[in-house]
């Protein structure tokens, strides 16, 4: 009987010395967890920081990468554009130098030896007007073969001879002469003949 005691009151003992929060199934945090709530917080500002990064994103390409395959494109047709011009130009041309090549054979045939001799009328006015026309007023034009005949008024001597000499010097000039019909040195009415050298050089 006095064992039974013994270990009934060392039983109570082991019991009572026991940490009984540990083994009871009550929790033994006593405080409110914030943690849920800060989480909520933190998931809402990063999706709202991704949404704003994902439309910069898309102004940084639209920019960047629209605007320039739109450059791009707009240089491409305005290339094509050009091109086109260039092949239209080039087709012409190509009839052009035919029509022309054609024309030359058939006129050389029906040019006499003489006329074939004669300077070019184009180029002949295109010096009288840069010679003369420059340096006094032009009355009158007459050409007739390789020898054009210019009348001039209110230039003074000077530039007459001014005007002799530099047709003389010009490349194209066969011979020049000059008559005044005007006394007065400052104001000369003159006849220029300018004789051109032909397409042989004479």
């Amino acid at each position: 009987m006095s064992e039974s005691l013994e270990k009934f009151s060392a039983r109570l003992k082991e019991l009572f010395s026991k940490d009984l929060g540990a083994d009871s199934g009550y929790p033994e945090k006593t405080g409110i967890n914030m943690v849920t709530a800060d989480r909520k917080t933190d998931k809402r500002r990063n999706t709202a920081i991704a949404v704003i990064a994902a439309i910069v994103a898309l102004i940084l390409i639209k920019f960047l990468v629209v605007d320039m395959i739109v450059s791009a494109l707009s240089a491409r047709s305005q290339y094509m554009n050009i091109q086109e011009s260039l092949d239209q130009l080039k087709a012409s041309n190509v009839n052009y130098e035919k029509t022309l090549d054609k024309y030359n054979r058939q006129g050389d045939g029906r040019l006499s030896p003489k006329e074939r001799r004669l300077s070019d009328r184009s180029d002949d006015l295109d010096l009288i007007t840069d010679k003369v026309g420059s340096a006094a007023t032009i009355k009158n034009i007459q050409i007739s073969g390789n020898k054009a005949t210019v009348s001039i008024e209110g230039a003074p001597m000077d530039s007459v001879s001014a005007i002799v000499s530099d047709l003389e010097e010009d490349g194209r000039v066969s011979y020049v002469s000059v008559s005044t019909t005007s006394r007065d040195p400052g104001s000369v009415a003159a006849t220029i003949t300018i004789k051109f050298k032909s397409n042989g050089g004479e």
